[in-house]
């Protein structure tokens, strides 16, 4: 059996970071312009704390992760009130169009960039025409203040900690969300920095549907 990368951390996100991510957190929900039955899939749904936010704001929510014990988590969090699955976002397991919403937390840096393109294609594929990807992730830049710099070296430090650095360093040197948008051939509709522009919050729909 595989063993679960992120064993470990499942039984320390929501004490260590989640306090750290809960206002991106926030920020992705009032940007995603979602209402009552909208359809919410979480990519990289972790313990589910993002899903716990748009189920409360009384959408349908659907999650997959590659963690188990993520999934544990996120199981013990929403009950039945989620459709959780183990899956790898590269191949999304429900069928075109069937989400108003698709997210993605701190997933995309992680991973190399034919992956990256892979899911970004697979989160659009599930996507309705008129939907919206709202992704959280590191942004290229630039920087403000020492509140930015500083930031950024936490950062890099979770990143090393990690072993994600040098695919986080690929993924901005490549352009981050925004370029990836151009490769789906989607439009940033809207993007929020925070952390002085260490990451952002981004809106991206399909071309003249904004």
């Amino acid at each position: 059996m595989k063993k679960d990368a992120y064993g470990r951390l499942a039984r320390l996100q929501d004490a260590a970071l989640e306090p750290l991510n809960a206002p991106l957190r926030e920020i992705a929900v009032r940007v995603s312009g979602v209402g009552g039955g909208s359809r919410v899939l979480d990519v990289g749904c972790g313990t589910g704390t993002q899903l716990e936010r748009y189920l409360a704001a009384g959408c349908d929510v659907s999650g997959i992760d590659t963690s188990p014990a993520m999934l544990a988590r996120a199981r013990e969090r929403l009950g039945s009130a989620a459709d959780l699955r183990l899956a790898d976002a590269q191949r999304i397991p429900f069928e075109d169009a069937m989400f108003d919403v698709v997210t993605a937390t701190l997933v995309l840096h992680e991973l190399r960039p034919l992956e990256c393109e892979a899911v970004g294609k697979e989160m659009a594929r599930v996507l309705t025409d008129s939907g919206r990807l709202v992704v959280i992730d590191f942004s290229p830049g630039p920087l403000r203040g020492l509140k930015g710099w500083g930031l950024r070296g936490f950062s890099v430090l979770a990143e090393l900690t990690a072993r994600h650095l040098q695919r986080s360093r690929t993924f901005l040197a490549a352009g981050g969300v925004p370029r990836l948008a151009e490769l789906l051939g989607m439009e940033l509709q809207h993007t929020k920095f925070v952390g002085g522009g260490n990451m952002a919050v981004y809106v991206l729909t399909r071309r003249g549907t904004g």
